[in-house]
């Protein structure tokens, strides 16, 4: 999916939405890892981007983001394992715009 751009300033959370994935009533999920990388422009420390750890909610992955360099293209990854055993990812594309 690609996300609505943000400032170098702000502070946004980032949501994966694993509910279509999986069954909600009665399967849950852990995160194995969110990950973040510059898919288009430069950023040496690209995973700085990353503003502590995911949480879950339900079925759902909440990562704050703040920071990057503007113009960058940022894939960001979130990698989780679901109750029944299966281990799913989903991914972003967040653009760093100047305002």
């Amino acid at each position: 999916m690609i996300l609505p751009g943000k400032a170098p300033a702000e502070r946004v959370p980032v949501i994966f939405d694993f509910s279509a994935l999986m069954d909600t009533d009665i399967e849950t999920l852990s995160v194995l890892m969110v990950s973040c990388q510059a898919k288009y422009g430069a950023d040496a420390n690209a995973g700085a981007l990353l503003d502590g750890n995911a949480a879950i909610d339900g079925p759902r992955v909440i990562q704050w983001v703040k920071g990057g360099a503007a113009g960058v293209y940022y894939r960001l990854e979130c990698r989780v394992k679901i109750s029944d055993g299966r281990e799913l990812s989903l991914a972003a594309l967040l653009p760093v715009v100047e305002c």
